[in-house]
């Protein structure tokens, strides 16, 4: 097993008292144990030193850095949990920024490092549907007030399930969204309620009461989409996760297999409930998740940990400068940025990189390319 430090950045975050400057805990894992240390990122505002965020090194063992990379993920983000807990804080996942491998005696370790939006551009993304959105609006106005709220509810949790990335709070709110839907859907389809009794236990009558049930998500599921094989699978899936029945880590796969059948789903529902006529043909749009362009640059850092890897006693990493930015628009509003980037690295004196890659990381209907590529540093020669 190799020993590798990640690093994350949160912003904004909370604020860290100055007495105490930083926090470190290591946590006691069967996995191994896992060290964090929280610093706060300060900034001079106006001639104050200000807190705009929080620096969190993760320490953890792995068999390589892209494993190191996912354990830290989840380890930081738990560690994140704690923190807004115990702040009420709403709190957003930390963004990696650098990793690299801290292992004794060694000369040659793995070293990654993540640019986000590197030319700060934020561009508004897919043209709206203007006669599917008149429709939309127009149906939604027709239905009585009972039913505008648990619509809107349902609309809701749908902006909800696309604002996340975490593919478990994804189909979480998706589920939510179609249960808001429920009422709507058995009185459409003429589901009758279901009345269990139960004996009062002062006097012996039976009252009746209603079943709590997901009834009319099931008729439309299993006959209106005619899948009843998909909701007994919906169903089960959001009994794991929302009861902890089995572990997440196993269950990765078959949420990226039944998130989007979800989200069909629901789109269809909302689509039925508002009497589209064609609201089992209508093409439902891919989400398009709110995924940060970016850049990674990965390569082997040759030198020894113990002297120090980073330039002026600091960590190693590289600086990423910006020259220019020239963007065209075509015909169809389709636009394309050309970006002029430096990389210069700041690692420590007869510190060095070899077989280093550039990577382009974005959403689905993101297109990207490297034309050339130089990395300037003090201690060598550029190498293309």
């Amino acid at each position: 097993m190799k020993s590798f430090v990640v690093f994350f950045i949160l912003r904004p975050a909370v604020r860290i008292e100055k007495k105490t400057k930083s926090f470190d805990f290591t946590f006691k894992k069967y996995d191994g144990d896992k060290r964090v240390i929280i610093t706060p990122i300060e900034e001079k505002i106006d001639d104050q030193t200000v807190q705009t965020g929080l620096l969190f090194k993760a320490y953890v063992t792995a068999e390589n850095i892209n494993r190191a990379r996912e354990q830290s993920k989840a380890f930081v983000d738990g560690v994140v949990g704690f923190l807004a807990f115990t702040t009420g804080v709403a709190l957003s996942i930390p963004n990696e920024v650098l990793a690299y491998e801290i292992t004794p005696s060694i000369t040659e370790r793995e070293f990654l490092q993540v640019f986000y939006n590197p030319a700060n551009l934020t561009l508004s993304r897919r043209i709206i549907d203007q006669d599917f959105l008149k429709r939309l609006i127009e149906q939604f106005s027709k239905q009585g007030n009972e039913s505008n709220r648990n619509m809107a509810r349902a609309l809701r949790w749908y902006r909800m399930a696309t604002l996340t990335i975490d593919p478990f709070d994804k189909f979480g709110c998706f589920w939510t969204g179609l249960e808001a839907l429920n009422p709507l859907l058995r009185e459409k389809l003429g589901v009758t309620k279901e009345i269990k009794k139960i004996r009062c236990k002062n006097c012996g009558c039976e009252i009746p009461l209603e079943k709590q049930t997901v009834s009319g998500i099931k008729r439309f599921v299993s006959e209106n989409m005619q899948n009843p094989e998909l909701f007994k699978r919906l169903s089960a899936f959001r009994v794991y996760i929302v009861h902890s029945i089995r572990e997440l880590s196993k269950m990765g796969e078959e949420a990226k297999e039944l998130t989007p059948k979800l989200t069909e789903v629901l789109f269809r529902a909302i689509c039925f409930v508002l009497d589209f006529k064609d609201w089992n043909s209508r093409k439902v749009s891919e989400t398009l998740e709110n995924i940060t362009f970016r850049l990674e640059f990965e390569g082997n850092l040759i030198g020894d940990y113990s002297g120090g890897l980073g330039y002026d006693g600091n960590d190693p990493h590289i600086v990423l400068n910006q020259s220019s930015v020239k963007v065209l628009m075509d015909d169809k509003g389709e636009i394309t940025f050309e970006n002029k980037l430096e990389f210069i690295d700041k690692i420590a004196p007869f510190t060095g990189f070899r077989g280093y890659e550039l990577r382009i990381y974005g959403d689905k209907e993101t297109k990207a390319a490297i034309t050339n590529m130089c990395l300037k540093s003090k201690n060598s020669q550029p190498s293309q």
